[in-house]
């Protein structure tokens, strides 16, 4: 096919089909058995569709030109494939359906449109695998991309083999709902980079490692620094004596997300959450394990996230950027330019809510990507999220237990963090933003039982 056969109004018309690779076609009787994926067989009698599918399994394997109508019936039934070549630039896409019933927009595309933010690329061999949850069907390309996303129908035919490609691959993208009007893609403020990032960590990786190789050796090292065994011994016995009059129940009862002022907060307070939270557990319980143990729940005991502190206005605390110390239990200052750090409280006013003022201190979870990597490969981004989120809960729980007012946040800006910390987004990225409000009134502690007691008896 060339430039000068191809107009928007004809393109699905032009393009060639080909058998699926998992489809079997048994002629008989006047009709044909068509079994398509494992799924129940279909019997054939159309006889438009019978040609069809003799011209396509005899010679098998072979892409052969269909009527748009059978064509797309074909496809929609999951029986064919559609394939287009582009000659000019050696390049090809192929198209088809993931599950039963699918069904093609009918009619050419609008004059503009644009990938749909939820669809999602990964590579697949020498290609590009692009997918979205919401339609059935998957569309691959080999030998060239997809330019910046978006797509505009000439009125014309075009002249480069560039914005030929484009045109006509803006079609199929069309009929396959993976892409969408301009007003519906930009609500999101995510480009290319970030989908192929995205599926490639977080979405369905099928055919990518998922951690069952490891990259850098056999097993993570098991030595741990002796030199902060002895401040963290002190540390956990002090913590936990602020938790034994507690009971677990009331945490569950009492424990509330909290926005606006609240009482003027100590720096010991804050680090004494994050120790509770993040520190490792040095202790004989722990000594022989091959992986870290802290208070909340890690994949493979990884505990690849790290903790840094953005300082408002906590007593005996500069404002500024701090990075807690996991072997010594304490906060240290970081050297930060202010800007950055105003765009990240700025972000997280958006939900924690701008009449609620500046919450007292923002402690932002990041995640080492390259350790997760290291291990789990293609998971890696989701397990981190996961991470995250056991981490919140037991910050939450613990901030109730001492009485700080806590508030977890949708918002943030990864890009103004590494500016401020130095890392880049690829490394220690910032994936969950925790607002401190201050200090509230504490759990009462009139029943005296360990923190972690079996639930007591209610009336």
């Amino acid at each position: 096919m060339n430039a000068s056969t191809l107009t928007a109004t004809s393109f699905v018309s032009r393009c060639r089909y080909r058998l699926q690779p998992q489809v079997a076609v048994d002629f008989g009787d006047g009709g044909a058995l068509l079994r398509c994926r494992g799924a129940r067989p279909l019997r054939m009698g159309d006889p438009e569709l019978l040609a069809a599918l003799r011209d396509l399994a005899e010679p098998a394997d072979r892409a052969v030109p269909l009527p748009e109508a059978t064509g797309r019936r074909l496809l929609e039934l999951g029986a064919v494939q559609l394939e287009w070549t582009l000659d000019a630039l050696g390049a090809r896409v192929l198209l088809r359906a993931t599950v039963d019933g699918a069904r093609l927009r009918a009619g050419p595309p609008p004059r503009r449109h644009a990938l749909h933010p939820g669809s999602s690329m990964d590579r697949d061999g020498d290609g590009l695998r692009v997918r979205n949850p919401g339609s059935p069907f998957e569309l691959r390309l080999y030998g060239a991309g997809l330019g910046d996303g978006h797509f505009e129908r000439a009125s014309d035919a075009p002249d480069a083999a560039e914005q030929l490609w484009l045109q006509g691959l803006g079609e199929l993208l069309w009929s396959a709902g993976l892409s969408d009007l301009p007003e519906a893609v930009d609500t999101t403020d995510w480009d290319l980079a970030d989908r192929q990032f995205h599926i490639a960590s977080r979405g369905r990786s099928d055919g990518l490692p998922r951690g069952a190789t490891y990259r850098r050796g056999p097993k993570l090292p098991t030595v741990r620094s002796q030199a902060a065994v002895a401040p963290q011994r002190a540390h956990r016995r002090e913590d936990l004596d602020h938790l034994q009059a507690i009971h677990f129940v009331d945490v569950l009862r009492q424990r509330r997300s909290m926005r606006g002022a609240a009482a003027p907060l100590a720096r010991s307070a804050v680090e004494r959450l994050l120790r509770l939270s993040f520190a490792d557990i040095l202790d004989d319980s722990t000594r022989a394990m091959p992986c870290k143990a802290r208070a909340f729940a890690s994949a493979g005991g990884m505990h690849e996230l790290d903790v840094y502190f953005v300082a408002v206005d906590i007593e005996g605390l500069a404002p500024g950027l701090h990075r807690f110390c996991c072997e010594t239990g304490t906060l240290l200052p970081q050297s930060a330019p202010p800007e950055p750090l105003r765009t990240m409280l700025a972000e997280a006013r958006k939900a924690w809510g701008a009449d609620n003022g500046v919450p007292r201190g923002l402690i932002v979870l990041c995640a080492d990507l390259p350790l997760m990597t290291w291990r789990y490969e293609a998971i890696a981004y989701r397990l981190s999220l996961l991470n995250a989120g056991h981490a919140s809960m037991a910050l939450c729980q613990l901030g109730a237990a001492l009485g700080i007012g806590l508030c977890p946040l949708g918002s943030g800006d990864a890009a103004a963090f590494a500016e401020a910390s130095g890392w880049s987004e690829w490394q220690l990225p910032a994936i969950a933003e925790i607002a401190i409000a201050g200090a509230v009134p504490p759990i009462g502690a009139a029943v005296a039982t360990p923190f972690l007691h079996p639930p007591r008896a209610t009336p």
